[in-house]
């Protein structure tokens, strides 16, 4: 019988430190350390103050993060947020890869596939927010009076695409060409900086070419230029832009992760109906971009829906996907399964928290 007390008592204080243990190990391990992250999320305020580093290229896009920035709410979250110039993913994933930066803004691209493909740790986790119907938004345009009036007159053309068949314009063009009746196969593309692509229509060195909303506007008003097709119909579901994380953010400062997003969703509550024609926000957006506040108010017509929920959507990433490995960018096995290239617990702790 006492033996028999002795082995329950013994039992007893190994369950005792068992539990200990693992209490104390728990105590110390960061929040979205290893493991499993989706167990291990914490999207709690910070404690301590922290700095985050995102890539960026300055444009409208990203303008809920500047409105963050210049209106405290980054510093509400107790973040230091520095957004050093991201051109490309090409650019950006080596240096996500090495840990020198937590996240960037981009739209799907080969690189991103194929850097999640051999390893790294990267996804979007949300949306700034998607295209202005009838803007129009960016587009493809050719000279007015000239050989091509419509996408159908785009057979045998040359068309001005940066990186060639590897670039989210190349995906925009396969999807217009389309309302044509035509492929990639039936259109000569030719790399052209988007900076010169206007350039390179004067001068005659491409038929078409790929610009930017705001200059797709001036170029239509000012009646030089055709806009060709419908980019509505192309960017129905979204430019699917958003912003990457790294492995930082999501495994192992979540908290970090889900503080910046917060922030930038009171920038987006702060960019609802007609924003562009508020002097602070143009203000805001002019000392980003460093352009003249009038000439920002241009881009109204083309400013983006901004988004509140941040939702990211797929469909485009589907899409766009499967272009980049019809047209042979990407091999086949190379392609990347939705939960590799996406996280939606940061949307859904924000959804969830109202």
């Amino acid at each position: 019988m006492k033996r028999r007390a002795r082995i329950r008592r013994c039992r007893a204080r190994a369950v005792v430190l068992a539990f200990l243990v693992a209490g104390l190990v728990a105590a110390c391990a960061p929040a979205g350390s290893d493991g499993d992250s989706a167990a291990a999320f914490d999207a709690r305020p910070l404690d301590a103050p922290a700095t985050v580093v995102i890539g960026l290229y300055p444009s409208i896009t990203v303008l809920p993060l500047y409105v963050a920035q210049e209106r405290g709410y980054f510093a509400a979250e107790r973040l230091d947020v520095q957004t050093p110039l991201s051109k490309s993913s090409v650019d950006s994933m080596p240096l996500l890869a090495a840990g020198r930066m937590d996240g960037f803004v981009s739209a799907p691209s080969p690189s991103f596939i194929n850097s999640v493909h051999n390893g790294v740790q990267a996804k979007f986790v949300a949306s700034f927010g998607n295209p202005r119907p009838g803007g129009p938004n960016s587009a493809f345009v050719a000279k007015n009076a000239g050989p091509v009036t419509d996408v159908a007159s785009l057979r045998g053309r040359r068309i001005a695409v940066g990186n060639g068949k590897a670039d989210a314009a190349a995906f925009m063009l396969a999807e217009l060409l389309k309302q044509g009746n035509l492929t990639m196969d039936d259109v000569q593309l030719v790399d052209v900086d988007l900076a010169e692509s206007v350039t390179a229509l004067e001068n005659g060195s491409v038929d078409a070419a790929y610009v930017l909303g705001v200059t797709a506007v001036d170029l239509r008003n000012a009646g030089t230029h055709v806009v060709l097709g419908d980019m509505d119909a192309v960017l129905a579901q979204g430019t699917g832009a958003g912003i990457i994380f790294g492995s930082r953010l999501l495994d192992h400062d979540t908290r970090v992760g889900a503080a910046f997003l917060r922030a930038i969703r009171r920038g987006a509550q702060d960019l609802q109906g007609d924003y562009m024609n508020d002097p602070q926000i143009t203000a805001i957006l002019a000392r980003a971009m460093r352009l003249p506040a009038e000439a920002l108010r241009k881009q109204g017509p083309v400013a983006p829906v901004v988004s509140t929920d941040m939702a990211i959507g797929t469909s485009f990433f589907e899409r766009m996907q499967q272009y980049f490995v019809d047209a042979g960018v990407i091999p086949p096995g190379r392609a990347i399964a939705l939960d590799q290239a996406f996280d939606q617990r940061f949307v859904d702790a924000m959804r969830t928290a109202g």
